[in-house]
């Protein structure tokens, strides 16, 4: 199975509609061609790749070309979303994903490439710009290509709680350095009533939301890397991205710690996924030597 497509923003099958439509696929054959671009790139249709691919046999495309690289990815998103019935969270993703890759469409161009309402979009939209995950575009492009100020205010979002869940920790006074007296007033629990029992214990967030909000924001953190990477102004400026290689060691060491740590052999999923995360790690682990091996090769 190959890694993920540029326009493959959609999140994979889960593991039960993955073995579904290869079962379906291993004795039926593709039904309807995959979408690939001018170069062989997939559109639409990388599941359905992967699949033939891992059974060997034939898989029918169709190829469209004339695209831009903006109207690929409204493409492969927009024939997608209306097949799947993606959750809540996977929406809301989706949004940002969009967001992030084409910021200076519409609102109501994400919603319509997304599926969703522009309300919903302004809100995702809004919160991306105060994390600085995207610029604030003072001009949009329109539905019919037009270029268009930005008149509507930016609407309200209320932040999340981040005192949600049944185990959270509760900050002692002053482990914020900085923050104001209100802000500490803010996040301390009130006294207990006169003669009403002590707190059990001080709460801790459940761990499986803070590590799914945290692999979240790393993948949107290094999409938008990976995005810079591909400007095309790295080239004149890769010298100064250079000193931020310990930074990106220090990173891939602590992923390393972290991928052990999760245990995947130990998971249970499916064996198509199980090859999957094989055949990455493999080419993660060959990307990486040969950038080790080319650097011991320049000062031998």
């Amino acid at each position: 199975m190959t890694s993920p497509t540029p326009y493959q923003l959609l999140p994979p099958l889960s593991d039960e509609e993955y073995a579904a439509l290869r079962a379906d696929i291993a004795e039926h054959g593709i039904r309807v061609p995959i979408d690939v671009d001018e170069l062989g790139a997939v559109l639409d249709g990388h599941h359905r790749a992967w699949i033939t691919a891992e059974l060997g046999i034939e898989c029918p495309r169709r190829i469209v070309a004339g695209l831009t690289e903006e109207q690929k990815r409204t493409h492969a998103i927009a024939v997608n979303v209306h097949r799947r019935s993606l959750s809540r969270e996977a929406k809301r993703d989706l949004i940002q994903r969009s967001l992030m890759t084409d910021p200076h469409l519409s609102d109501r161009q994400h919603a319509e490439r997304t599926g969703s309402d522009h309300k919903t979009v302004a809100v995702q939209r809004h919160r991306l710009e105060g994390r600085g995950e995207i610029p604030h575009v003072a001009e949009r492009t329109d539905t019919r290509g037009r270029q268009q100020p930005v008149r509507q205010p930016v609407p309200a979002v209320e932040e999340a709680d981040l005192l949600a869940g049944d185990d959270w920790i509760e900050p002692e006074d002053g482990e914020f350095e900085g923050s104001s007296e209100a802000s500490s007033a803010s996040v301390r629990c009130a006294e207990p009533a006169s003669g009403s029992a002590p707190p059990e214990s001080r709460r801790r967030r459940p761990l499986p939301e803070s590590f799914a909000d945290s692999s979240h924001d790393l993948g949107r953190v290094t999409e938008r890397l990976a995005r810079l990477s591909a400007d095309d102004r790295w080239s004149k400026n890769r010298a100064a991205t250079h000193p931020h290689a310990p930074e990106f060691l220090a990173a891939l060491q602590n992923l390393t710690a972290l991928m052990q740590a999760m245990d995947l052999p130990g998971a249970t999923t499916t064996t198509e996924a199980r090859r999957w995360w094989a055949a990455s790690l493999r080419q993660i682990s060959d990307a990486l030597a040969d950038v080790a091996h080319s650097l011991e090769k320049e000062h031998k």
